[in-house]
């Protein structure tokens, strides 16, 4: 964060007096005028400001924190998608990097799981069914002998 920033002077103040929900109240209302007023520069100094936040907050703050800078995000994207269509230009999202390209998102490693655990309970399955064949086999072949 800009360190000469109103925003970033106020949070920085508020803080330093022990008034987290204070900076994070200054927060919000520049996010929403600052997506009123279509600047993404001032979006982004409050993403930077919910950052300061988090590290030195509880964490019912730093939740606060953490959805006033989604919103930021979301805002930024909005904002981002919009000056691009504008413009004619193509769209790239500028938060996209934040997730590595090789990590699957959530959903699909909990079916990943769900897939193996599926896998598991089936190999089961056809070892007990095999054990059941054995048995009746044995069996057979038991009565058959006369014993």
């Amino acid at each position: 964060m800009v360190s000469d920033t109103p925003i970033a002077v106020l949070v920085k103040t508020y803080l330093q007096r022990g008034e987290p929900k204070v900076a994070l109240e200054l927060l919000e209302g520049a996010r929403k005028q600052a997506l009123v007023g279509g600047d993404i520069a001032s979006l982004r100094e409050v993403l930077a400001g919910t950052r300061v936040v988090h590290a030195h907050a509880d964490r019912k703050r730093r939740n606060q924190a953490v959805r006033i800078a989604n919103a930021a995000q979301q805002n930024i994207r909005l904002l981002g998608r919009n000056q691009a269509l504008a413009a004619g230009e193509e769209w790239v999202d500028p938060f996209a990097s934040a997730r590595p390209a090789s990590s699957a998102p959530p959903a699909s490693r909990g079916r990943a799981l769900f897939l193996r655990a599926a896998e598991i309970l089936a190999v089961l399955a056809g070892l007990g069914v095999l054990a059941v064949l054995a048995f009746l086999a044995w069996a057979f072949w038991v009565t058959t002998q006369g014993y």
